[in-house]
């Protein structure tokens, strides 16, 4: 992605955005695409990995089961960043 203003919307970098189709001229920006995959990242948590899943995930963090699901939810929202 190009750092400097490239022509995105409203003469944005591309870095601030999520999602952009110069075709459709839509963009989506980042900060919601993370938030979106840090709620997925949550809901994939709570029903998808079985209770001994959740319990080894946490333990390896050496949180409770609910810190790890925020710290397992805050990762995958930082997951572009960077």
């Amino acid at each position: 992605m190009d750092v400097v203003g490239d022509g995105g919307p409203g003469g944005l970098p591309s870095c601030l955005w999520g999602k952009f189709s110069a075709r459709l001229g839509l963009a989506y920006p980042l900060l919601f695409h993370l938030l979106d995959t840090a709620v997925v990242a949550g809901e994939l948590w709570d029903r998808m990995l079985s209770p001994a899943q959740r319990v080894v995930i946490a333990r390896g963090l050496g949180l409770g089961e609910k810190a790890a699901r925020a710290v397992v939810m805050l990762a995958a929202g930082l997951h572009d960043l960077g």
